[in-house]
C-alpha cells in the first residue's frame, strides 16, 4: 500500500484510521486507500455525489489538506484586523495645555481691550473668516479690533470662553471648537457663537493661526 505524502494515517487491527478517527478501508495490494466519508471515494472507487467521476484515493486527502489551509487563510485577515485594532496611534500630539494657552490668552487680553497682548498670541499671517468676509493681517500692526464700535454696537462688557474642544492635531498643529458668550454691562449673556481656532507651533512657540467663526 503506498500512502499519499498529503495524507497522515494510524492503523488500527490492520485498517486505516484517518486523523479524525473515521475508519478508512484498505485491500490488500491496493495502491491508494480511499477516503470515507461524504464527498470523497467509497471502498469501491466511486464517489457518491459523482459515481461516474471517479477520484484518485490521494484527491480526497488533499481535498481535506487544502480545506484545512483555506480555512487558516480565511481566519488570518480576521486576527490581523483585530490586532490593527489595538495598535496605538503613533500621530505625535502636542501637549493640550501647551497648545491651548494662547486661546485663553487671547480672551484674557480680549477682556482687557489690549490690542497688544491679543497680537502676541497670534501668528502670521493671521486668518479670520466672518461674516461672509476673509480678514487676512500679514503682520502685528495690521491686525485690530474696534472695541469701541462693538461696545456701542452691541453692549458689549466681557466675553467667555465656554467651550475648546480639540478636534484634531498633529505634533505642530491643532484644531480648536470653540463657543463662546458676550455679556453685557449687567452681566447677562446676549449672545453666543461656535467658532474654529486652528493653532500652530512655529519655532517653537504655540500661536493662533487662523480662526473661523459664525460671529459678525
Amino acid at each position: 500500500m503506498v500512502f499519499s505524502d498529503k495524507c497522515s494515517a494510524d492503523t488500527e487491527n490492520g485498517q486505516l484510521v484517518s486523523p479524525n478517527r473515521t475508519l478508512l478501508a484498505a485491500n490488500p495490494g491496493q495502491k491508494h486507500f480511499r477516503c470515507a466519508g461524504p464527498g470523497y471515494a467509497d471502498n469501491e472507487g466511486r464517489n457518491p455525489s459523482r459515481i461516474a467521476n471517479k477520484m484518485p484515493s490521494h484527491m480526497g486527502c488533499l481535498t481535506v489538506a487544502f480545506s484545512r489551509r483555506l480555512s487558516r487563510l480565511l481566519v488570518l485577515p480576521g486576527l490581523l484586523a483585530c490586532i490593527g485594532c489595538q495598535l496605538p496611534n503613533l500621530t505625535p500630539q502636542p501637549p493640550y495645555d501647551e497648545a491651548r494657552a494662547p486661546i485663553d490668552q487671547f480672551f484674557a487680553a480680549f477682556n482687557e481691550q489690549d490690542i497688544e497682548g491679543i497680537r502676541e498670541t497670534l501668528h502670521y499671517p493671521h486668518v479670520r473668516i466672518a461674516s461672509m468676509t476673509v480678514a487676512i493681517a500679514q503682520k502685528p500692526e495690521d491686525y485690530s479690533i474696534p472695541f469701541d464700535r462693538l461696545i456701542e454696537a452691541e453692549g458689549w462688557d466681557h466675553s467667555t470662553l465656554d467651550s475648546c474642544e480639540l478636534r484634531q492635531s498633529s505634533g505642530s498643529k491643532a484644531h480648536f471648537e470653540l463657543i463662546f458668550s458676550r455679556y453685557d454691562a449687567t452681566g447677562e449673556p446676549y449672545t453666543t457663537h461656535k467658532s474654529l481656532w486652528i493653532v500652530v507651533k512655529k519655532g517653537g512657540i504655540w500661536g493662533i493661526q487662523a480662526r473661523s467663526s459664525f460671529a459678525p
